[in-house]
């Protein structure tokens, strides 16, 4: 090929040389598959036209296999692995965090999801990620009370307002006043039984 040639149908086609690796004649090229000798003008057009003649070149196969997309099932990750675990604990700080629906895991297409990004774990079932956030809630509620037990004093305040650009949702709300409710009584029952 000519210096800064970047076709990729240099790859075919070459320039006749001398001993001393001189191009003969720029005017012809020669295929390198079927050893013709073809006019050459500057430009690419005649030689891919040639490159679609040519019976001694395989056409390249752009198309992919329909193997690549009926792949067979991947090895799933064994339960206890540690890339299991990690995976399925982070499944669960999404649930939690995000507040989605447990019915989720047991979704048809997020099961297929999982399979296109994540096709080696071997996602929980819905009561076992049902069991696991139970599990994570009586931790959490454990090392609470542990923490409230070296504290002498609590003070809660609740504080409402109103503003245009922030929408409080009356089940939000609800749920905020519950959450706080629970804690009182709980503090108030903890403290109580301390004494």
């Amino acid at each position: 090929p000519l210096p800064g040639a970047r076709s990729e149908i240099w790859k075919t086609f070459g320039f006749k040389i001398n001993d001393s690796g001189i191009i003969i004649d720029k005017k012809k090229v020669f295929c390198r598959a079927c050893k013709s000798s073809i006019a050459y003008s500057g430009n690419t057009s005649n030689l891919n036209s040639h490159l679609q003649q040519c019976l001694s070149v395989k056409p390249k196969n752009n198309t992919s296999s329909i193997a690549t997309y009926f792949k067979g099932p991947t090895a799933k990750l064994p339960l206890n692995s540690k890339r299991n675990k990690e995976l399925t604990k982070g499944l669960i700080k999404f649930i939690v965090k995000d507040l989605r629906p447990l019915s989720l895991v047991g979704g048809d297409g997020f099961r297929e999801f999982l399979d296109l990004g994540i096709p080696e774990y071997n996602a929980p079932s819905r009561r076992t990620i049902s069991r696991l956030i139970d599990h994570a809630a009586l931790l959490e509620r454990n090392n609470f009370k542990k923490y409230l037990s070296n504290i002498s004093y609590i003070s809660l305040t609740i504080d409402f307002w109103t503003s245009d650009s922030v929408v409080i949702r009356p089940l939000t709300v609800r749920v905020v006043l519950i959450f706080f409710f629970v804690l009182l009584v709980f503090v108030t029952l903890s403290l109580y039984f301390s004494y």
